[in-house]
């Protein structure tokens, strides 16, 4: 069993993130090197994961019954453009992540991305995507983009099924984060997060007669605790939100503009009065953003917006017709081009679209 893991979140010019998971009996020791001199830097803080609302209480329950500890990191004051080598130990255990901030702007320079989803732990890939990450073959990325489905939370082993909404959720976020080698994935550079389904449950939040925890009964626990997960593991290693309280993010590298949409942890079923992807003052914001453009654009969201609408067994964005058409009138208006990144393709497609 592991000591301490380390999961490395965003990055800006100045700062960046990190969950610390420690055996819950050790307290972590960190140290941060500036690589470029070696100069070992302070600026960091440490903070204990303290749950304040019944479902937080609830998955920190399940973590002692785990004997895992989750502390978050925020490094500051850092340089632009710099690599850092963050360490943690505890006991004999140690733990180590390679981050590197973001450049001022990206005029004159090249800045490669890797984008990843619809990762399975099952599969036992990690050693493959770790390798990948650090060859050559995806041109030297120095930032992550995990658009969704980062983690499979309706595909349960066998011996874990019916052990409740908390200690399933909580189990397979310990599986991914804290015991498998995916953990050393995430460790490796900068990441930011969003969710597709399988945060919560395939074509969430419609009910699917082969999931049982999508069933009315279990469903409204299983989603509080995907949701009090999503927001402790992923969510908060990612920039300020728009919104307070929400889950969509940007991030400026002048003259690449980034906004990252949230459009499954809020979605209301198809048959409301008024569906929704993502809450309007999110869509709001994503519509200003949009008009405001002042270099090109990069919008990333967890289900590909140029795609038929679905069904019972998965909704797409076009199902949500009122807001699907203000998110392609945003992008119709833009005085700059927009790219479009999307989790969820599940095969090969290149798309160049001309608007209007």
């Amino acid at each position: 069993m592991p000591v301490i893991r380390l999961i490395a979140g965003s990055a800006t010019h100045t700062s960046f993130r990190a969950l610390v998971l420690v055996q819950r009996t050790l307290t972590p020791a960190i140290s941060m090197v500036r690589v470029s001199d070696g100069v070992a830097l302070t600026s960091f803080s440490l903070t204990p994961f303290l749950p304040h609302t019944p479902a937080e209480q609830q998955v920190d329950q399940e973590l002692i019954n785990h004997e895992v500890s989750i502390y978050r990191l925020e490094a500051t004051q850092l340089n632009p453009e710099t690599t850092h080598v963050l360490t943690a130990t505890a006991g004999s255990g140690s733990a180590t992540a390679v981050i590197k901030t973001l450049p001022m702007d990206l005029y004159g320079k090249s800045f490669t991305v890797a984008v990843g989803t619809c990762y399975y732990d099952g599969y036992h890939r990690d050693a493959h995507y770790l390798a990948a990450l650090k060859s050559n073959w995806l041109g030297d990325p120095t930032y992550k983009i995990l658009a969704g489905d980062n983690i499979y939370l309706d595909v349960v082993p066998a011996g874990d099924f019916g052990k409740g909404a908390f200690a399933e959720t909580v189990g397979l976020y310990l599986q991914y984060w804290w015991r498998s080698g995916y953990s050393e994935v995430l460790a490796y550079q900068a990441s930011v997060f969003t969710s597709d389904d399988h945060e919560f449950w395939n074509n969430f939040p419609e009910v699917q007669p082969h999931v049982p925890r999508s069933i009315q009964g279990a469903k409204g626990e299983y989603a509080v605790a995907a949701q009090t997960c999503y927001r402790l593991f992923q969510a908060w290693l990612n920039p300020d939100p728009v919104i307070p309280g929400g889950l969509s993010f940007t991030l400026k590298i002048p003259p690449l503009n980034l906004f990252v949409a949230e459009t499954r942890a809020n979605r209301t079923k198809h048959g409301e009065l008024v569906p929704s992807l993502l809450p309007d003052v999110e869509l709001q914001a994503f519509e200003q953003w949009a008009a405001q453009l002042d270099g090109p654009g990069l919008f990333v969201l967890g289900q590909p917006l140029w795609i038929d609408t679905g069904d019972w067994r998965d909704h797409t964005p076009p199902d949500f017709e009122r807001q699907y058409a203000k998110i392609w009138r945003a992008i119709a208006k833009a005085p700059h081009d927009i790219l479009i990144v999307s989790g969820d393709v599940h095969h090969s497609r290149l798309l160049q679209i001309a608007l209007p």
